[in-house]
């Protein structure tokens, strides 16, 4: 049987509860954004204006509040608001929401 140590993963009751919720939330979409953000315009210290699922893609490392995602093809993320989110460059996809 598999144990998992490693407390940065949800356990299934988690998941369950979280489900549970979702299943329930009215959410609004606030807006759809696609940035793509250079080398020479580094993204540092940005604050999510909103809740946010971001869609990155490519060989890239993603920052949220200072914890380190590496990336090699594609992730997807989710940020509350006031999350930072720092990149060197990036390809972006922002789906901004928020509870109805």
């Amino acid at each position: 049987m598999y144990t998992n140590n490693n407390p940065s993963i949800f356990t299934q009751k988690e998941i369950s509860t979280a489900l549970q919720i979702w299943s329930r939330a009215s959410i609004s979409f606030l807006d759809i954004r696609h940035n793509l953000i250079s080398p020479e315009e580094t993204l540092r210290g940005y604050r999510l204006p909103a809740n946010t699922f971001l869609y990155t893609s490519g060989k890239v490392d993603v920052a949220l509040n200072h914890t380190l995602y590496p990336i090699n093809r594609f992730g997807v993320f989710h940020g509350g608001k006031g999350t930072e989110l720092t990149n060197p460059s990036l390809r972006l996809a922002r789906i901004l929401y928020g509870a109805v």
